[in-house]
């Protein structure tokens, strides 16, 4: 059950502090899941979870976090007039959703490379955009620190396989 009053304290908390206050605890609330899965594979299995199914889990959860950066470029995009740097911006944002479905192809530990170039690419173009003025200051810091913990815990998954 969602606890309203609880929810109402965070934002409250946000604002004093900035607003990246609760988007960022969603964001790395988001990150959940990869961390858990590239642990367990760096682990070589916990429990009734395996290593080869959490891999899986990674390379796919990866990929939709890619195609979900992506989508926030568009949004992002969709705010600069319809001009020819409008149009490309929006066209360029699909490009993280197109690598993220050819990693989904390759092999694991190229998939995953992939992912993680992708997600970096994605956490550099984010963070000088806000530096330029195309963003909240407080997105720029997230995008940063999110950024660095997912590729973090795909490169020990990828150092745990021997890749």
């Amino acid at each position: 059950m969602i606890d309203k009053a609880r929810i109402g304290r965070l934002a409250a908390r946000s604002r004093r502090r900035g607003p990246g206050g609760l988007p960022a605890l969603i964001a790395y609330v988001g990150l959940a899941p990869m961390v858990a899965a590239g642990l367990i594979v760096v682990f070589g299995g916990i429990g009734p979870f395996g290593a080869g199914a959490a891999l899986a889990a990674l390379k796919y959860y990866s990929a939709v976090v890619l195609g979900f950066l992506g989508g926030i470029r568009w949004g992002m995009a969709m705010r600069v007039e319809t001009t020819a740097r409008g149009a490309l911006l929006i066209a360029a944002s699909i490009v993280p959703a197109v690598v993220a479905f050819v990693a989904l192809l390759l092999p694991d530990a190229a998939g995953l490379g992939l992912l993680a170039a992708g997600i970096a690419g994605m956490g550099a173009w984010d963070v000088w955009s806000v530096e330029a003025g195309g963003g909240p200051s407080w997105y720029g810091r997230v995008r940063l620190r999110a950024t660095l913990i997912a590729t973090g815990i795909i490169a020990l998954a990828l150092l745990s396989l021997g890749a």
